[in-house]
Protein backbone atom coordinates (compact mmCIF):
# COMPACT_ATOMS: atom_id res chain seq x y z
CA UNK A 1 0.00 0.00 0.00
CA UNK A 2 3.04 2.23 0.85
CA UNK A 3 4.15 2.26 -3.06
CA UNK A 4 0.96 3.75 -4.63
CA UNK A 5 2.02 6.92 -1.95
CA UNK A 6 5.18 7.26 -3.28
CA UNK A 7 4.67 7.49 -6.77
CA UNK A 8 1.98 10.02 -5.94
CA UNK A 9 4.45 11.63 -3.87
CA UNK A 10 7.00 12.11 -7.00
CA UNK A 11 4.18 12.87 -9.56
CA UNK A 12 4.02 15.73 -7.24
CA UNK A 13 7.05 16.82 -7.16
CA UNK A 14 7.37 16.59 -10.82
CA UNK A 15 4.05 18.65 -11.26
CA UNK A 16 5.15 21.81 -8.90
CA UNK A 17 7.90 23.22 -11.20
CA UNK A 18 6.06 22.81 -14.04
CA UNK A 19 3.04 25.03 -12.57
CA UNK A 20 6.16 27.11 -11.18
CA UNK A 21 7.32 27.96 -14.65
CA UNK A 22 3.79 28.27 -16.49
CA UNK A 23 2.96 31.24 -14.00
CA UNK A 24 5.90 32.78 -15.19
CA UNK A 25 5.47 33.16 -18.46
CA UNK A 26 3.16 36.23 -18.97
CA UNK A 27 6.10 37.98 -16.62
CA UNK A 28 8.47 36.75 -18.63
CA UNK A 29 6.83 37.78 -21.73
CA UNK A 30 6.03 41.02 -20.60
CA UNK A 31 9.71 41.98 -19.97
CA UNK A 32 10.66 40.91 -23.54
CA UNK A 33 7.11 43.27 -24.85
CA UNK A 34 8.42 45.32 -27.64
CA UNK A 35 7.14 49.12 -26.47
CA UNK A 36 4.91 50.68 -28.86
CA UNK A 37 5.63 54.48 -29.98
CA UNK A 38 2.90 57.58 -28.80
CA UNK A 39 3.38 60.89 -30.24
CA UNK A 40 1.50 63.30 -27.77
CA UNK A 41 0.97 66.81 -28.39
CA UNK A 42 0.25 70.10 -26.36
CA UNK A 43 -1.74 73.03 -27.74
CA UNK A 44 -2.66 76.53 -26.70
CA UNK A 45 -5.76 76.30 -25.56
CA UNK A 46 -6.67 79.48 -26.62
CA UNK A 47 -5.13 79.47 -30.53
CA UNK A 48 -4.37 76.26 -31.25
CA UNK A 49 -1.11 76.73 -31.71
CA UNK A 50 1.80 73.63 -31.25
CA UNK A 51 3.36 74.19 -27.68
CA UNK A 52 5.15 70.82 -26.87
CA UNK A 53 5.17 67.30 -29.08
CA UNK A 54 6.98 64.34 -27.84
CA UNK A 55 7.19 60.50 -27.90
CA UNK A 56 6.69 58.20 -25.30
CA UNK A 57 7.51 54.25 -25.33
CA UNK A 58 5.04 52.62 -23.69
CA UNK A 59 6.18 48.88 -22.34
CA UNK A 60 3.23 47.00 -20.89
CA UNK A 61 4.10 46.57 -17.16
CA UNK A 62 6.36 49.40 -16.96
CA UNK A 63 6.05 53.33 -16.43
CA UNK A 64 6.08 55.30 -20.01
CA UNK A 65 9.52 56.75 -21.12
CA UNK A 66 10.69 59.22 -23.08
CA UNK A 67 12.01 57.54 -26.25
CA UNK A 68 12.82 59.68 -29.61
CA UNK A 69 12.12 63.50 -30.27
CA UNK A 70 10.82 66.56 -28.02
CA UNK A 71 10.02 69.86 -29.67
CA UNK A 72 8.43 73.05 -27.84
CA UNK A 73 7.69 75.91 -28.88
CA UNK A 74 7.09 79.80 -27.77
CA UNK A 75 3.62 81.05 -27.44
CA UNK A 76 4.76 83.36 -31.04
CA UNK A 77 5.54 79.79 -32.36
CA UNK A 78 9.40 80.02 -32.57
CA UNK A 79 11.13 76.89 -31.56
CA UNK A 80 11.76 76.59 -27.64
CA UNK A 81 13.69 73.33 -27.88
CA UNK A 82 14.45 70.31 -29.89
CA UNK A 83 16.18 67.68 -27.83
CA UNK A 84 15.92 63.72 -28.35
CA UNK A 85 15.28 60.96 -26.01
CA UNK A 86 16.69 56.88 -26.16
CA UNK A 87 14.74 54.83 -23.57
CA UNK A 88 13.97 58.39 -20.81
CA UNK A 89 17.50 59.28 -21.61
CA UNK A 90 18.76 62.19 -22.97
CA UNK A 91 20.52 61.54 -26.10
CA UNK A 92 22.18 62.81 -29.32
CA UNK A 93 22.18 66.72 -29.81
CA UNK A 94 20.02 69.13 -27.32
CA UNK A 95 19.52 72.39 -28.45
CA UNK A 96 17.59 75.54 -27.57
CA UNK A 97 16.73 78.89 -29.29
CA UNK A 98 15.62 81.96 -28.17
CA UNK A 99 11.91 83.27 -29.21
CA UNK A 100 13.70 85.49 -31.94
CA UNK A 101 15.04 82.11 -33.70
CA UNK A 102 18.82 82.66 -32.96
CA UNK A 103 20.26 79.99 -30.91
CA UNK A 104 20.81 80.08 -27.11
CA UNK A 105 22.31 76.66 -25.64
CA UNK A 106 24.14 73.34 -27.56
CA UNK A 107 25.25 70.09 -25.92
CA UNK A 108 25.33 66.40 -26.76
CA UNK A 109 24.93 63.35 -25.05
CA UNK A 110 25.75 60.03 -25.81
CA UNK A 111 29.22 58.45 -24.69
CA UNK A 112 30.02 59.47 -21.57
CA UNK A 113 34.04 59.23 -21.82
CA UNK A 114 33.78 61.24 -24.98
CA UNK A 115 34.43 65.55 -25.06
CA UNK A 116 31.90 67.26 -26.85
CA UNK A 117 31.71 70.64 -27.50
CA UNK A 118 29.11 72.67 -25.41
CA UNK A 119 28.19 76.27 -26.34
CA UNK A 120 25.97 78.86 -25.34
CA UNK A 121 25.06 82.45 -27.34
CA UNK A 122 24.00 85.79 -26.17
CA UNK A 123 20.95 86.93 -27.10
CA UNK A 124 22.53 89.55 -29.61
CA UNK A 125 23.91 86.17 -31.68
CA UNK A 126 27.41 86.01 -30.42
CA UNK A 127 29.02 83.15 -28.66
CA UNK A 128 28.72 83.97 -24.77
CA UNK A 129 30.34 80.73 -23.59
CA UNK A 130 32.42 77.56 -25.12
CA UNK A 131 34.16 74.45 -24.02
CA UNK A 132 34.36 70.94 -23.64
CA UNK A 133 31.54 68.67 -21.92
CA UNK A 134 30.39 65.03 -21.30
CA UNK A 135 26.90 64.06 -21.81
CA UNK A 136 26.32 68.06 -20.41
CA UNK A 137 28.72 68.29 -17.80
CA UNK A 138 31.33 70.70 -18.35
CA UNK A 139 35.25 70.23 -17.80
CA UNK A 140 38.31 71.01 -18.79
CA UNK A 141 38.91 74.81 -20.32
CA UNK A 142 36.14 76.75 -20.89
CA UNK A 143 35.87 80.91 -21.72
CA UNK A 144 33.41 83.26 -21.78
CA UNK A 145 32.86 86.27 -24.06
CA UNK A 146 31.37 89.86 -23.23
CA UNK A 147 28.52 90.52 -25.92
CA UNK A 148 30.61 92.54 -28.33
CA UNK A 149 33.18 89.45 -28.74
CA UNK A 150 35.83 90.40 -26.02
CA UNK A 151 37.17 87.86 -23.97
CA UNK A 152 35.78 88.06 -20.39
CA UNK A 153 37.23 84.87 -18.59
CA UNK A 154 39.15 81.47 -18.69
CA UNK A 155 39.22 78.65 -16.89
CA UNK A 156 38.67 75.53 -15.76
CA UNK A 157 35.54 73.37 -14.97
CA UNK A 158 35.58 70.52 -12.95
CA UNK A 159 32.01 68.31 -12.69
CA UNK A 160 30.43 71.91 -14.22
CA UNK A 161 31.74 73.42 -11.16
CA UNK A 162 34.55 76.34 -11.61
CA UNK A 163 38.03 75.12 -10.23
CA UNK A 164 41.58 76.13 -9.51
CA UNK A 165 42.91 79.59 -11.66
CA UNK A 166 40.97 81.87 -13.73
CA UNK A 167 41.22 84.75 -15.87
CA UNK A 168 39.22 87.53 -15.71
CA UNK A 169 39.11 90.77 -17.74
CA UNK A 170 36.92 94.35 -17.50
CA UNK A 171 35.29 94.74 -20.37
CA UNK A 172 37.15 97.40 -21.61
CA UNK A 173 40.28 94.97 -22.04
CA UNK A 174 42.51 96.92 -19.64
CA UNK A 175 42.44 96.02 -16.14
CA UNK A 176 42.98 91.89 -15.30
CA UNK A 177 42.29 89.71 -12.32
CA UNK A 178 43.31 86.62 -11.58
CA UNK A 179 41.11 84.43 -9.20
CA UNK A 180 41.04 80.80 -7.12
CA UNK A 181 38.37 78.79 -7.16
CA UNK A 182 37.08 76.13 -4.96
CA UNK A 183 33.99 73.95 -6.32
CA UNK A 184 32.40 76.95 -7.94
CA UNK A 185 33.21 79.28 -4.75
CA UNK A 186 35.79 82.00 -5.49
CA UNK A 187 38.43 81.49 -3.00
CA UNK A 188 40.86 84.88 -3.86
CA UNK A 189 41.04 87.42 -6.36
CA UNK A 190 43.96 89.29 -7.35
CA UNK A 191 44.34 92.49 -9.24
CA UNK A 192 46.66 91.77 -11.93
CA UNK A 193 49.10 94.60 -13.55
CA UNK A 194 47.36 95.66 -16.63
CA UNK A 195 47.34 92.92 -19.40
CA UNK A 196 44.70 92.62 -22.23
CA UNK A 197 42.77 89.49 -22.73
CA UNK A 198 44.53 86.63 -25.21
CA UNK A 199 43.70 87.14 -28.72
CA UNK A 200 40.91 84.38 -28.42
CA UNK A 201 37.87 85.32 -30.64
CA UNK A 202 34.94 84.20 -30.57
CA UNK A 203 33.73 81.73 -33.13
CA UNK A 204 31.68 82.76 -35.52
CA UNK A 205 27.79 83.23 -34.53
CA UNK A 206 26.71 80.90 -36.87
CA UNK A 207 23.54 79.18 -35.94
CA UNK A 208 24.15 75.30 -34.41
CA UNK A 209 24.80 72.76 -37.16
CA UNK A 210 21.46 70.41 -38.49
CA UNK A 211 18.96 72.72 -36.42
CA UNK A 212 16.30 70.70 -38.22
CA UNK A 213 17.51 67.48 -36.64
CA UNK A 214 16.59 66.08 -33.21
CA UNK A 215 18.11 68.75 -30.07
CA UNK A 216 18.53 70.64 -26.53
CA UNK A 217 17.52 70.66 -23.38
CA UNK A 218 14.56 71.49 -21.08
CA UNK A 219 13.77 75.27 -20.55
CA UNK A 220 16.29 76.87 -18.01
CA UNK A 221 17.98 80.14 -17.48
CA UNK A 222 20.97 80.64 -19.93
CA UNK A 223 23.87 82.44 -18.74
CA UNK A 224 23.81 85.73 -18.80
CA UNK A 225 26.89 88.11 -19.63
CA UNK A 226 29.73 87.99 -17.39
CA UNK A 227 29.88 91.03 -14.58
CA UNK A 228 32.77 92.85 -15.51
CA UNK A 229 35.40 91.68 -13.42
CA UNK A 230 36.36 93.20 -10.21
CA UNK A 231 32.86 94.42 -9.83
CA UNK A 232 31.18 94.65 -6.30
CA UNK A 233 29.45 91.35 -6.92
CA UNK A 234 29.62 88.82 -8.90
CA UNK A 235 26.06 86.99 -8.15
CA UNK A 236 24.17 85.64 -10.81
CA UNK A 237 20.57 87.67 -11.04
CA UNK A 238 18.48 85.00 -9.69
CA UNK A 239 20.33 84.98 -6.31
CA UNK A 240 23.63 83.46 -5.15
CA UNK A 241 23.66 79.58 -5.35
CA UNK A 242 27.11 79.71 -3.34
CA UNK A 243 28.56 82.31 -1.55
CA UNK A 244 30.98 84.62 -4.42
CA UNK A 245 29.58 82.05 -7.08
CA UNK A 246 31.21 82.67 -10.46
CA UNK A 247 30.02 85.96 -12.33
CA UNK A 248 27.68 83.89 -14.97
CA UNK A 249 25.53 82.26 -12.34
CA UNK A 250 26.00 78.66 -14.05
CA UNK A 251 25.80 75.86 -12.00
CA UNK A 252 24.38 72.19 -12.59
CA UNK A 253 25.18 69.36 -15.12
CA UNK A 254 23.45 70.33 -18.03
CA UNK A 255 22.89 73.02 -20.38
CA UNK A 256 21.66 76.14 -18.96
CA UNK A 257 21.64 74.90 -15.93
CA UNK A 258 18.31 72.65 -16.84
CA UNK A 259 17.98 68.61 -15.90
CA UNK A 260 16.16 66.47 -18.01
CA UNK A 261 12.27 66.52 -17.45
CA UNK A 262 9.70 63.92 -17.74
Amino acid sequence: MKTPRIWLAVACALVAPACLVERRIPEDAARTSKPRIEVRHKNDPHTGAPLREWSLAITPGRAPVKHGKETTWYPNGARHWERDYANGRPAGAWRSFYDSGKPRTECFYGDALVDTQMTFWHANGNVSMQGPARNGVRRGTWRIWYQDGRLAEQGTFVDSLRQGKWLAWSSDGLDAYERTYERNVRASQVRVSSSTPPSVTPPPNTTPANTTSSSAAPPGEVPPIATPPGSASDTPPNGPKTPHSDASGISGPTAAGDSPRQ
